[in-house]
């Protein structure tokens, strides 16, 4: 019984994720877009929607991979014996394990690089921080309950 719900878990965050960095792609391509019609042609609504989609799929991988890592690093803790910078350090290092290969194979100046692996380590520590507060404030149970995470609650 505790692999569907520790795989329902994976994919609720995973969703999460995916939904809070594609309304966020959406964004940021919207508000570049008249650069980028201005230059290569295309649409407001294909930029936007581009972006959304990108973001989407990517947020949805990093939303996995925060899980697991979570998962496997404090599975012996409750969701109250959590640290929030614990939580959002690994965020950040997992977006960050996640991006800096494929950021290095387009090669891209150093600075470029650096920027884009600022920018999406910083989107994975605090998707993770957002994470673990939407989670506390979300709980039913008392704090005294002894549920760790991934675990089933007692009957």
């Amino acid at each position: 019984m505790r692999l569907p719900r520790r795989i329902r878990g994976i994919l609720g965050i995973a969703l999460t994720w995916a939904a809070g960095w594609g309304i966020m792609g959406a964004v940021m391509n919207g508000l570049a877009a008249p650069m980028w019609i201005e230059i290569g042609g295309g649409s407001l609504i294909g930029h936007v929607a581009n972006g959304a989609l990108g973001n989407a799929a990517f947020g949805f991988v990093t939303g996995v991979v925060f899980s697991l890592l979570l998962l496997l690093a404090e599975r012996k803790r409750t969701i109250y014996q959590l640290s929030l910078p614990r939580v959002a350090a690994w965020g950040g290092l997992g977006t960050l394990a996640l991006t800096t290969p494929p950021i290095l194979l387009f090669g891209v100046s150093p600075a470029v690089s650096a920027l884009f692996a600022l920018s999406f380590s910083t989107t994975g520590t605090l998707s993770a921080a957002l994470t673990l507060l939407a989670a506390r404030r979300g709980l039913v149970a008392p704090p005294g309950e002894k549920r760790r995470i991934g675990m089933a609650a007692e009957p």
